[in-house]
């Protein structure tokens, strides 16, 4: 099987250009690591590593293996983490690890909307978790929120309440069953702001000010986190190996 995550940020530079503004949001990346958090264990998978961002921060406390599809990607993740001993390796994808892999956890985030079949990937990485190991993500929510800027960066969709049923049910069976155990929606106030920014005024592109202003107000959306809205601009699940 070749591997199912293409390189999510060649749409016309806008891609890159994001993920090179995000590398500075610093409060806003611990806030997704803290999300993935209560699901990694001492042995993880990042897919879709990008620059590294995340992976840094997991890497502080945990081993990280980090996959990568894009060349110039893995070049960057590679140097960076020359001399970091707790990131193991960087690869291309899952069906390049060594045979007989196991890891507590594979995680991702903002990575499976780039996927046309993200039910197959996650079927794939699940085969290289230990029993009672996760595969946690964090995506795009809000099928309402899909806007211009979605499409220009190769966004397939963003996810819904009907994402539950459909994944679940993709990954309830086979040799590496998966069982949900997380699914919720976070930062509402975010998703107004997509709303308005880029359905509304259909923006195709994240100026550097709105990166700012994000990660300088993230002390103050956390708390909205534990209130039960239904909705947010990004939503978490993750699955748990039961065999």
């Amino acid at each position: 099987m070749t591997s199912l995550v293409g390189d999510p940020y060649n749409q016309a530079g806008t891609g890159t250009a994001t993920l090179e503004l995000l590398e500075s949001a610093t409060r806003y990346n611990n806030w997704l690591v803290s999300k993935l958090t209560p699901f990694l264990g001492e042995r993880n998978l990042e897919l879709g590593a990008g620059h590294g961002t995340l992976t840094a921060l997991v890497a502080n406390e945990r081993k990280v293996v980090a996959s990568e599809p894009a060349a110039s990607g893995r070049s960057v993740l590679t140097h960076r983490f020359a001399s970091n001993p707790k990131v193991l390796s960087v690869v291309k994808g899952v069906d390049d690890l060594p045979e007989n892999q196991a890891f507590d956890c594979v995680y991702s985030a903002n990575v499976l909307e780039h996927v046309a079949d993200d039910a197959a990937l996650i079927k794939q990485a699940a085969a290289v978790l230990r029993v009672g190991g996760h595969f946690v993500a964090v995506v795009p929510a809000g099928r309402w929120l899909y806007s211009p800027f979605d499409q220009a960066v190769g966004h397939h969709r963003r996810y819904g309440y009907s994402d539950r049923a459909r994944l679940s049910a993709a990954v309830a069976g086979g040799s590496a069953p998966l069982k949900l155990v997380a699914y919720r929606h976070f930062n509402p106030v975010g998703a107004m702001g997509w709303f308005f920014r880029m359905r509304m005024l259909r923006k195709s592109e994240i100026p550097a000010t709105d990166i700012e202003r994000l990660d300088s107000l993230v002390p103050l959306l956390q708390p909205l986190d534990y209130l039960p809205f239904g909705f947010g601009q990004s939503l978490l699940f993750a699955f748990v190996r039961t065999s």
